[in-house]
């Protein structure tokens, strides 16, 4: 891919995020999960315009890559993504969490296309990609599955039971993206339960280590290639910042589940659009 394609994606990670607040909205109705969804928006990028086999007029292609959410709370920024890329109509990004419409607050793989596991639980997403890849190699099909997971899921003994299981069959056709924002619903991931030895920890699991910085388009693109390269399981530990691209949520916990008032979402959008034009005038 050129530049001009990287920096195409980079504007489209932007217009995620506005995406994200238009399904948050600032009725005072709902709350939203800005901050793990904003952190993850080049990653999702990334995947549905760059990585991932997928098809918006044919969902259930049967050659597609799967996305696992396992941080299942942030399933907003896959929604955002699905939506760009046409797998339903922008109508339905108003009616987020509404009861009965196909956007909830967590995935529903029988509600929303292109979703492809019921998540939310944290910590047990990555077995369902463990269960994917087994069927995917008995099956001698090349799809691959994409799991996101969060740094403070992590703590989790379900994500290293799965890890390591992955690790024992050999399966190459899973593939794990850490969201390393540094912050999880109640504070710091490093006050709440620290945990200094994550890239160490997946090695000693039999895990290959990738390493990004999660909010450049770019480097995550060339970084899940050179995974692809691996010869054992690989993980992508991506370094975000939680709530990025709204100055005033940036890094904090108190915005991981939020409802935005009027003036808070005046000036997030007003922020957002003034990054869009920056990028479109570059």
């Amino acid at each position: 891919m050129t530049c001009k394609d990287f920096h195409e994606m980079q504007k489209t990670a932007v217009r995620l995020r506005l995406d994200l607040l238009e399904m948050f909205g600032c009725d005072g109705m709902r709350t939203g999960h800005w901050g793990g969804s904003s952190s993850l928006c080049e990653i999702m990028t990334a995947l549905y315009w760059y990585k991932m086999k997928n098809d918006p007029s044919d969902p259930e292609w049967a050659d597609r890559d799967y996305l696992i959410m396992s941080k299942g709370h942030s399933v907003p920024a896959q929604y955002a993504a699905l939506c760009e890329r046409g797998y339903f109509p922008r109508e339905e990004l108003a009616r987020f969490k509404f009861f009965g419409t196909m956007l909830s607050g967590h995935p529903e793989m029988d509600r929303t296309p292109g979703v492809e596991a019921n998540t939310g639980s944290l910590g047990q997403g990555l077995s369902v990609g463990l269960g994917l890849g087994l069927a995917f190699r008995q099956d001698n099909r090349s799809n691959k599955v994409y799991v996101i997971v969060g740094d403070g899921e992590q703590n989790e003994g379900q994500i290293w039971e799965a890890a390591m299981a992955i690790a024992a069959f050999g399966l190459t056709n899973v593939r794990v993206i850490v969201d390393c924002n540094g912050v999880q619903s109640t504070g710091p991931v490093a006050d709440v339960l620290p945990n200094t030895q994550i890239p160490e920890k997946w090695s000693s699991f039999g895990w290959k280590v990738f390493t990004c910085g999660g909010h450049n388009v770019q480097e995550i693109c060339e970084a899940l290639d050179r995974m692809d390269e691996a010869d054992s399981p690989a993980v992508l530990l991506a370094k975000t910042v939680k709530g990025k691209g709204v100055s005033f949520t940036e890094g904090l916990a108190s915005f991981h589940n939020y409802a935005f008032k009027p003036e808070e979402y005046a000036v997030a959008k007003q922020e957002l659009a003034a990054w869009l034009a920056k990028e479109e005038a570059r």
